[in-house]
């Protein structure tokens, strides 16, 4: 889990081939956003602007702006995240 700004938290959590990465409002008990990823979440981390997520398997990390909730993937063919 990661505290973001305005009472938002991120959960990472995986079952079996489900991996996914929540953004939660903790005050109003809402899901803002679910992000399914293909591989096991290795680390999430922020800036208050943008939410990075690694996925060391897959090699890819995964930047969701926190404005727009557009997604951007990165690709690490040759470097593990």
């Amino acid at each position: 889990m990661y505290a973001l700004k305005d009472n938002t938290v991120a959960v990472t959590f995986y079952h079996d081939t489900n991996f996914k990465v929540l953004l939660v409002d903790v005050e109003r008990n809402q899901l803002i956003k679910t992000i399914e990823l293909a591989h096991y979440c290795y680390g999430v981390s922020s800036d208050g602007e943008a939410l990075v997520i690694s996925q060391k398997e897959a090699r890819k990390t995964t930047i969701l702006n926190l404005k727009d909730m557009t997604e951007k993937n990165l690709s690490h063919p040759y470097f593990t995240v």
